[in-house]
């Protein structure tokens, strides 16, 4: 058995203030308490025994050395390791790739930005798209693609251990948010067709690709098509802290997934929006099992 948990946009180093009045956000971002909750993360994966936390992105809020080493040392500090997918935050200067390869090593094995991990009862491929016309960059443009080099790096390791679980994790989510979700006339943050087609094309040359993680919209979501579970997590130091976990029995073809919030466990008073509660999303936005190939929404 596999047991990891997913987190995403947690923007460690923004400013507290500017996050809540201006940056992108849906509830009250506790940026000023982001050890205490990584710490509550820390008790969660010792109480679960998780194998390890992968960030879909936005690990931080811009890219710069000395933050990518904050942020760096802030994860260190929990009990299994950390790998991330980078996020269009986490590459907003031309050199960050390099610098997180240089000053952030434990997070990308074997130095590569596009890279697999082998797990006894899944594999999981972290690929992070593209935003614009300059590889590895984000300026302004936020149109979800993938780089030629990326897909062949795909289709190749998705060839390899089809006798198990495969999960992608990206950034940019595929599927827009249920109108349902989130109310008439609010941003659905949907992807373009390309990049939909792209992974209509992976799922149907790949029957074993079984889930695909996102992030970027601050929700979580779910959305089930090309027989795939496509899923977002909603932003990590967003109230309630919100995190994935997922539990993979290969043995069994079981795929388990459920959301656990942190705001009970954090030694602060938290405020939550009841107004918004979109974010969190519907009970089957939060969580689902697949066993022996049959989808069962909790």
């Amino acid at each position: 058995m596999t047991k990891f948990i997913c987190i995403s946009d947690s923007h460690v180093g923004v400013d507290q203030e500017k996050y809540n009045t201006v940056n992108y956000h849906i509830q009250k971002g506790y940026h000023d308490h982001d050890e205490e909750i990584v710490n509550s993360l820390s008790r969660l994966i010792e109480s679960e025994s998780i194998d390890f936390v992968v960030h879909s992105g936005d690990i931080i809020d811009s890219a710069s050395v000395e933050q990518i080493q904050s942020v760096h040392k802030l994860f260190a500090a929990l009990p299994v390791p950390l790998y991330l997918c980078l996020g269009n935050h986490d590459l907003d200067d031309s050199d960050a790739q390099l610098w997180w390869l240089e000053h952030a090593p434990s997070f990308f094995p074997n130095n590569q930005i596009n890279y697999s991990l082998n797990c006894d009862d899944c594999v999981i491929h972290m690929v992070p798209n593209q935003w614009g016309d300059e590889a590895y960059t984000w300026t302004t443009t936020q149109k979800a693609t993938f780089l030629d080099e990326q897909l062949t790096f795909l289709n190749t390791a998705l060839e390899q251990r089809p006798d198990v679980f495969h999960f992608v994790v990206t950034h940019s989510p595929v599927f827009g948010i249920d109108q349902e979700q989130v109310g008439p006339g609010m941003g659905t943050h949907a992807a373009d067709e390309g990049f939909i087609q792209c992974f209509e094309t992976l799922c149907k040359r790949h029957p074993h690709l079984r889930v695909v993680v996102g992030g970027h919209t601050h929700h979580n979501m779910y959305v089930s098509d090309y027989n795939c579970h496509f899923v977002t997590t909603s932003a990590f130091l967003e109230a309630p802290f919100d995190c994935k976990m997922f539990t993979i029995n290969n043995e069994e073809q079981l795929i388990d997934m459920c959301t656990r919030s942190l705001a009970s466990d954090v030694p602060f008073p938290v405020e939550y929006d009841y107004d918004k509660t979109q974010s969190q999303g519907r009970l089957w936005d939060r969580s689902f099992i697949e066993k022996d190939g049959q989808f069962i929404k909790k």
